[in-house]
């Protein structure tokens, strides 16, 4: 803590070095005051008594200091919407996506419905009751009861739960794997 005091007719300017550290250029115009600073490292421990400058300092860090909690309050604000806003994003495409009818063809239907009756004769043969098959998957019944029907509204990975449940998951794996007509279409291309 050191204090320096100027005559009030002393004009020009000071400047205050601390160890090499810190270095601080002080005008003086015409005033008495007392430079006072407790910590060299912190400019908010500079007081000048008896000054405008101290009193325009003062204003100035309070300023700083009030605009920079403001600044970070406005961030968190600005993240809490942002948030919000990806979040209300994501239920409305949920929602649009769940209240989304597929809608098949009979023709690409009675696919689905060939693929229910094999899932269902797989269960018999193992002599597997609906309420098993659909614990191990853990799926409703009634889930279970609309994979064996072929209903496309069930999820995928329901179907593929069943498959497993019954040891037939390495079928998942038969789907699109022989692509032929992307086969085709390539060695035409290549021609």
């Amino acid at each position: 803590n050191f204090q320096l005091n100027y005559p009030k007719k002393y004009k020009g300017a000071a400047n205050l070095q601390v160890k090499e550290m810190t270095s601080l250029i002080v005008l003086l115009n015409n005033e008495n005051f007392e430079i006072t600073w407790a910590d060299f490292k912190d400019f908010t421990a500079l007081q000048f008594t008896n000054s405008k400058e101290n009193k325009t300092q003062v204003e100035a860090m309070d300023l700083e200091n009030s605009l920079k909690f403001k600044l970070s309050t406005l961030t968190s604000i600005q993240i809490m919407f942002v948030n919000t806003i990806k979040i209300a994003i994501f239920v409305q495409n949920y929602e649009q996506m769940a209240s989304k009818k597929q809608i098949l063809s009979p023709k690409y239907h009675s696919i689905l419905a060939t693929l229910g009756e094999n899932l269902k004769l797989a269960r018999k043969r193992r002599n597997l009751t609906t309420i098993q098959v659909a614990e191990r998957a853990d799926i409703a019944r009634s889930t279970l009861y609309e994979i064996e029907k072929g209903n496309p509204k069930v999820a995928m990975g329901a179907y593929f739960n069943v498959l497993k449940t019954l040891g037939l998951q390495n079928d998942f794996l038969k789907l699109a794997s022989d692509d032929e007509l992307g086969r085709k279409l390539q060695d035409i291309q290549l021609l």
